[in-house]
This record gives C-alpha cells, sequence and structure tokens, in this order.
C-alpha cells in the first residue's frame, strides 16, 4: 500500500507516452490503516444498489372482486371452494409470490472514503493508474483508441470529462469501460485492471476524494 511521503503521480503524453509532469498528491490520503473489509462492504452495497427491482404479485386477498362461494358444498360431486380468487384458479391470487421488496445494502461516507483510498493506493502502488495530459480525441474511432492504448486487452476503464469522441471510440469494445469523472466509484477501482485518466479528470477525481466521496452520484 503506498503510504510513503510526497506520493506522485506522473502525467504521459497520450502521443508518445513520455513523461510530461508530475501530480503530487497529499499522503495524508493514503496515510490511514483500512481494512479489506471495508472494500468488501462498498462494493456489495454499490451492487445490490445496481440489481433490478423485482417483480410484484397479489395475493387472493387483494384481487378485485366477489367473496361469494363458487358453488354449494355439497351435492355436487366436485371438489369444495370457496371463491375464484384462489391460487388455483386463473384470475386468482398467487401464494407466496414477489413481493417487490428490494434489499439495498448501506454504508456509511467513511466506509466509502476508505474504501476509495485503498483501492487507488494500491493501483497507484502497482502503477495500474495511468495519467495523460488529455484523453480527447479528433475522431471517434475504436481503431485509432486501439493503437493509442495497448492496456485494452484487459479490463480497463478510462475516467474522461466530457470526453466523448473517447466515450464513443471504446464502447463497443468488450474489456473497455468509460464514465465521466463525477460518476467513478468503488466498483469502478475494484473491477479494472487499469484506470485511465486526463489530468483534469485525476485532479477532480482526487478533489473528490478530499471532499466526501459519493457513491457515484453527481454532486
Amino acid at each position: 500500500m503506498a503510504t510513503k511521503a510526497n506520493i506522485s503521480v506522473p502525467v504521459l503524453s497520450l502521443q508518445d507516452r513520455k513523461k510530461v509532469e508530475e501530480v503530487a498528491l497529499d499522503a495524508y490520503l493514503f496515510d490511514t490503516l483500512v481494512d479489506h473489509g471495508e472494500v468488501y462492504l462498498a462494493v456489495r452495497a454499490l451492487e445490490s444498489q445496481s440489481k433490478s427491482k423485482p417483480g410484484y404479485t397479489k395475493s387472493r386477498g387483494q384481487i378485485t372482486g366477489s367473496n361469494k362461494k363458487m358453488y354449494r358444498q355439497k351435492g355436487t360431486g366436485r371438489a369444495r371452494h370457496s371463491t375464484s380468487k384462489a391460487p388455483q384458479f386463473v384470475g386468482g391470487g398467487r401464494a407466496h409470490g414477489p413481493k417487490g421488496l428490494k434489499s439495498q445494502l448501506k454504508v456509511n461516507k467513511k466506509v466509502w472514503r476508505k474504501a476509495m483510498q485503498l483501492l487507488l493506493s494500491n493501483k497507484i502502488a502497482d502503477q495500474k493508474i495511468l495519467v495523460f495530459d488529455a484523453l480527447g480525441m479528433e475522431q471517434r474511432s475504436t481503431k485509432q483508441a486501439l493503437g493509442l492504448f495497448p492496456e485494452l486487452n484487459k479490463k480497463v476503464t478510462f475516467v474522461g470529462f466530457g470526453d466523448l469522441n473517447l466515450a464513443y471510440s471504446v464502447r463497443n469494445l468488450p474489456k473497455a469501460n468509460y464514465c465521466d469523472v463525477d460518476f467513478a466509484n468503488v466498483l469502478h477501482l475494484a473491477h479494472s485492471e487499469h484506470m485511465v485518466f486526463s489530468k483534469t479528470s485525476f485532479l477532480r477525481f482526487m478533489e473528490r476524494l478530499q471532499k466526501t466521496v459519493s457513491r457515484g452520484v453527481k454532486e
């Protein structure tokens, strides 16, 4: 874990990948003991919130209609029944059906902050964070994106700041993902092999980390 003082990330040129400058990071953001369980809680909470809402069915008590007995109890030779709202009849209620309840896990902001700090510091230590001077592309070209970023053979998340040409260039690549910096969250850091930033988006990302790390919702 990168907890040393004077942590810096090199800023590379997009064309030749030569170091242009360095971005200094505040060491206090990473100089803290973080439990890996906090990363687990943050990832699990985000995944639970992204699940689709289950269906909703009515029970026999919620069906609109008469509660009259279908036919008399005895003398017909048929099985005894009460109302047609019973689950075995078409149009009746459903027994033990889904009720649309969606279980969402929640964690506080301190846990989100520490989880982001741990994942980011680990990626910086492993040199999995790439910061370029700019991510702007002149045109939307998947072929050009493959030439500029050889990391696309692994799972990569591009974190931009309104770089639409790049977003359209990588959206049909199976291992690439693009998100705006205001929506970058723990899942992007946890599930990506590389994180690619522009200098502008990286500074914005660190600004979010210094304040209150939101749950992937634009501030």
